[in-house]
């Protein structure tokens, strides 16, 4: 079984962090409990990283705020995580069915540290190997459902233009209409801000895939809608998660301000009523 990656460990560590302080940005109360003693120590120099790791608990709120608000709309909302990594969201919020995909060796941690059978929302955790197994087997219990939100958050980055055609090419067939939450960030922004972190990311064993200026191309060929952006930067700013003072973002920063963003795309008719 493959061991579990540390960039998992390393976002898990910020939500844990976050968790401490005594106004959080996302309050992830679960977080430390998937942390291992050599993981705390490895990611103990990554708390140096101030605006990444900010950025890194803005945009699971961006997306939680997101999906809370499906939630209020209808409470039996499906939301299905591909790359789930160390996400507790089946457990903090207050609706939704769950579904959880992602290698085998995070979920076995996971189960272990915070049961399936905990959960006070329908949740379910499918195993699977990336490189050599079928997402759309993965997904086959669910296939049709017309009520959906798919999230894929902290992935697209790591993969090819090809591999996230493929992965879409999957979730079109398997949800005939859904909305689909993720963050992308494009070429120049990481050319430009992404340095520190790119070595940081290196140093854990892990390498970015291939980054392009228009990342939400690929999303719009295979037939998606975009329907709204958030700012990592904005983010940031707006959740207090760290010193961004307003005339920054308006001048040294502005480019990097639609560089790096949580996305919303929406597929298939839209949702009457």
């Amino acid at each position: 079984m493959k061991p579990v990656s540390m960039t998992a460990f390393y976002c898990c560590a910020i939500r844990a962090w976050d968790a401490a302080l005594p106004v959080p940005v996302l309050g992830d109360q679960y977080a430390a409990r998937f942390m291992t003693d050599e993981a705390r120590q490895i990611m103990e120099s990554y708390r140096a990283e101030r605006y990444p790791n900010a950025a890194n608990v803005v945009r699971p709120r961006i997306i939680e705020d997101a999906i809370a608000a499906e939630l209020t709309r209808n409470p039996n909302h499906l939301v299905v995580m591909i790359g789930a990594g160390f996400d507790s969201r089946a457990f903090r919020l207050p609706a939704g069915r769950f579904v959880e995909v992602d290698e085998a060796a995070v979920l076995a941690h996971k189960e272990s540290r915070l049961p399936t059978a905990s959960a006070p929302n329908p949740l379910v955790r499918v195993a699977i190997d990336f490189a050599t197994e079928s997402l759309a087997d993965a997904l086959a219990p669910w296939r049709g459902e017309l009520d959906v939100t798919v999230i894929v958050e902290g992935v697209t980055m790591y993969l090819s233009q090809a591999d996230i055609a493929r992965m879409l090419a999957v979730l079109t067939v398997a949800f005939p209409r859904h909305g689909l939450l993720c963050d992308l960030v494009t070429g120049k922004f990481m050319a430009r801000y992404g340095a520190g972190i790119r070595a940081r990311i290196a140093q854990l064993g892990a390498h970015f895939g291939e980054l392009v200026d228009r990342p939400e191309a690929v999303f719009l060929e295979a037939g998606y809608r975009s329907s709204r952006q958030w700012s990592l930067m904005r983010g940031v700013r707006d959740y207090r998660a760290a010193p961004m003072p307003w005339i920054l973002l308006a001048s040294l920063l502005r480019p990097g301000v639609k560089g790096s963003q949580v996305w919303r795309f929406d597929y298939g008719p839209a949702r009457s009523g």
